[in-house]
């Protein structure tokens, strides 16, 4: 009878251990689902805004013109209030990069960009790159 008991206790902890690795299992699952879906929402997010961005001819003049002021607005109007931002516009050339780093220090900043240019022959000489930085606040 004792020996019985000891196999019935041994069942249990097995079931009890195959949950515990099961339930790590699940979580570590299901926090990559999320990080990856964070990371798509983002990426839809920076390529919605620079293509409307493209098709507004008072928003292709300001990145044309450097007028990063009139370009601010309306970024923050469509920006999820849990995303922060900022904004370049370079050369078509050259390497746009942010001159500071956000003061909150995120560990991911994501970012894309978009040639805008006013002449499609000259695109070299008349065209400029707006580039988009986003992170999580």
């Amino acid at each position: 009878m004792y020996k019985n008991k000891k196999a019935w206790l041994r069942i249990i902890e097995a079931f009890i251990a195959i949950l515990i690795v099961a339930t790590v299992l699940f979580l570590v699952v299901s926090k990559q689902s999320t990080r990856a879906n964070l990371e798509s929402e983002i990426a839809e997010f920076l390529r919605g805004t620079l293509k409307q961005i493209a098709q507004r001819d008072d928003l292709r003049e300001a990145v044309l013109t450097d007028n990063i002021p009139k370009l601010k607005p309306f970024i923050e109007g469509i920006l999820p209030i849990w995303l922060d931002f900022d904004i370049k516009i370079c050369d078509v050339g050259v390497v746009c990069a942010l001159d500071h780093y956000p003061s909150s220090n995120p560990s991911n900043i994501y970012t894309d960009e978009v040639l805008i240019v006013a002449d499609k022959e000259n695109f070299k000489v008349n065209g400029r790159k707006l580039k988009l930085f986003v992170w999580r606040v």
